[in-house]
């Protein structure tokens, strides 16, 4: 072969569909390499989400020690109890977390721009006032040096209904019934200076209120049965009393006041009695996390005198807000969205934050 004939097969073959021999193993190869180096990067985020959780799951569970206290769980019973349920009750509480919109900024600058910000506060300055009264967030400043903090804004939502002139169209309507959305108790919490850290510690102290309402419940039961149990030694005595002295025994309750008495303590169960029962009944709670705890998205279509207007309407003078909902199983829901507050809303410790 010529060398101008073998110059022309060489640009051939590069301009040739057809790879050269050793071109797709190489191909082969790095495609190998990528898909190695995907798979050690997901077992690394597998690896610290892992360590995360287990974190997250000894914090919860030093508090919830401390919390049961009064019943005399030691940290070791409530280790061995709650420990597998509380992996469950932790990702599902992450996945919760997930659904809360944010962090959205709080400032006072921002009042006029964010419909959100406009349902949740009256006034620019409002916003300025609720963030110098928080003392936890004025701590976080003062200890750290942090440009920002990240926080968890929750809210109570009350709707009530108004009789006022409705605007639809061009037809003004008069003493339409209108339902009004305030949102009241506004309270920021877990302070930190990532949203990592917040999203930990909100689910951390998410875990310490599901626990924290059944060691209530449980203590309430203990101190209904104790009062039970006065109350039917006081009747026995009274009883034993009358029984010893014939005709003494009129205007006495009667023995099936003692019976009623035995069988309420008895319908009280075993948790009233005993520790052992409460962890059982907390970690069948941590176990099926859905029915004690459930996230909802809230979104709202409101115009700025805050009254509620159907979504599918987009008049002019309204704007859609969304926030998430929680809804615990035992005592009262609330709204929810995470925020970001700048260090320059917030004044410095030594000064006094104006009265609300």
């Amino acid at each position: 072969m010529d060398p101008l004939s073998e110059a022309e097969t060489k640009v051939n073959l590069r301009r040739s569909p057809t790879a050269p021999p050793l071109a797709a193993p190489r191909a082969s190869a790095r495609r190998a390499l990528r898909g190695l180096r995907l798979a050690l990067a997901r077992r690394r985020r597998a690896a610290r989400r892992r360590q995360r959780l287990a974190a997250l799951i000894d914090e919860a569970l030093e508090e919830i020690a401390a919390a049961s206290a009064p019943l005399a769980c030691s940290p070791g019973d409530c280790r061995r109890e709650l420990a597998p349920a509380l992996g469950r009750a932790a990702e599902h509480l992450r996945r919760a977390l997930a659904e809360t919109p944010g962090p959205v900024e709080l400032a006072a600058g921002r009042w006029a721009r964010d419909p959100l910000l406009r349902a949740l506060f009256v006034s620019p300055e409002a916003i300025s006032r609720f963030l110098a009264a928080d003392g936890a967030l004025r701590d976080f400043f003062a200890r750290t040096s942090s440009g920002c903090a990240f926080a968890l804004l929750t809210a109570r939502r009350r709707e009530r209904t108004v009789f006022a002139p409705l605007l639809d169209g061009d037809l003004l309507r008069r003493d339409e019934a209108q339902t009004v959305v305030e949102f009241e108790e506004l309270e920021l919490l877990e302070p930190s200076a990532d949203e990592e850290a917040l999203r930990r510690a909100a689910a951390r102290r998410l875990l310490g209120e599901i626990a924290g309402r059944r060691v209530a419940a449980t203590l309430a039961l203990r101190r209904r049965r104790e009062a039970l149990r006065e109350e039917k030694t006081l009747l026995a005595a009274q009883w034993k009393i009358a029984a010893t002295r014939s005709g003494e025994q009129g205007g006495l309750r009667p023995p099936e006041a003692l019976e009623a008495i035995a069988r309420e303590i008895e319908s009280l169960g075993a948790e009233a009695a005993g520790g052992g029962e409460f962890l059982r009944r907390l970690a069948a709670l941590f176990a099926a996390p859905e029915k004690a705890f459930a996230v909802r998205p809230l979104r709202l279509h409101l115009n700025w005198l805050g009254v509620k207007l159907p979504l599918r309407r987009d008049p002019a003078n309204a704007a859609e807000i969304v926030l998430a909902e929680w809804a615990p199983a035992e005592g009262e829901g609330r709204v929810a969205v995470f925020v970001r507050v700048p260090r320059r809303e917030v004044p410095p410790c030594g000064e006094r934050p104006e009265p609300l």
